[in-house]
């Protein structure tokens, strides 16, 4: 028998070889994370390296450029730099099918497939309340989400209010324009979809839908798409110039991103692993990925906060 023969056989999963089996990266199990995952495909991912991925962040100097005379000299006036560090975060799950479980399962296959399928789709959704919520100062387990990355300075207010106030055009015109460039993404909850198209409406004759990453058509603002995730919830608590807590209020919130200065950083892919048996009771697995999301200009993305609903 051929020696790679031996080996394989040696690490087949019945064997206390499983402990020596390398982490796959299943293309199902990926596909399963992406489908109907649209703030996922449409924010660029880019492959990381080491413990952060760091980014020098230029603040201006106070004078940009002057006239001078044929013979005179230019104000030297050099910018500031700092490094800012988006650390990798490691997100997984762990599941297990059982003895008992396996011997009334159709097959065995079939009883851990849909086990690994249904622990991909919690992942899914725990993944993208992340991108949203996500918070170090809350967990140090945890990167920053949207609602952190995006500055109290980049925040339009819908009032001063704590109660929020109705969604209008012109809110959804300054939500675009505080972007020092022009955002490619909005991202709000079906509520918030809702009562944008229903402006739309009122205003012109039809509503413009695009095409985006996926496949999925989606409307538009100003040809900006409107992405919908149900982790940008329609009960946050509102300050009165921010969002101060997903839950226990009565607003929502949309935000313009920019996805030429945000992506995600990926330090390794989804991977699922078996992890060798420790019991006859169970077989179990865990799937895992490193990431962070990453800001490199604060100014290139906003949020329009307090929206009544």
């Amino acid at each position: 028998m051929d020696r790679i023969e031996r080996i394989l056989k040696a690490l087949n999963v019945s064997d206390q070889g499983t402990i020596l089996r390398q982490p796959e990266i299943d293309k199902v199990i990926q596909h399963i994370r992406e489908y109907k995952n649209p703030l996922f495909q449409n924010i660029p991912r880019r492959k990381g390296s080491g413990d952060a991925w760091y980014v020098n962040r230029r603040t201006p100097g106070s004078t940009a450029a002057t006239f001078v005379a044929d013979t005179g000299s230019f104000t030297e006036d050099t910018g500031d730099y700092a490094q800012v560090a988006f650390g990798y975060k490691t997100l997984g799950t762990k599941g297990k099918v059982s003895r008992r479980l396996q011997a009334q399962g159709r097959t065995y296959q079939d009883v851990l497939a849909s086990e690994i399928e249904g622990k991909t789709l919690d992942l899914k959704n725990f993944e993208d309340w992340a991108y949203i919520w996500g918070s170090t100062a809350t967990s140090a387990n945890e990167f920053d989400g949207l609602n952190v990355l995006i500055a109290g300075t980049q925040v339009v207010a819908t009032t001063t209010s704590t109660s929020g106030d109705d969604l209008t055009l012109a809110l959804m015109d300054e939500l675009v324009d505080k972007c020092a460039s022009e955002p490619d993404l909005l991202v709000s909850s079906k509520t918030g979809r809702r009562k944008l198209n229903a402006l739309i409406q009122a205003n012109q004759q039809y509503v413009n839908v695009v095409e985006i990453k996926g496949g999925a058509k989606v409307i538009s603002y100003n040809n900006i798409p409107l992405l919908v995730s149900s982790n940008v919830t329609d009960e946050m608590t509102y300050s009165g110039s921010d969002v101060s807590s997903s839950t226990g209020g009565a607003t929502s919130a949309i935000f313009a991103l920019d996805t030429t200065y945000l992506w995600v950083g990926e330090l390794s892919p989804l991977t699922i692993e078996p992890l060798a048996k420790s019991s006859s009771q169970y077989d179990e697995f865990e799937e895992y990925c490193d990431e962070a999301i990453v800001l490199a200009n604060t100014k290139m993305c906003a949020k329009l906060a307090g929206i009544v609903i």
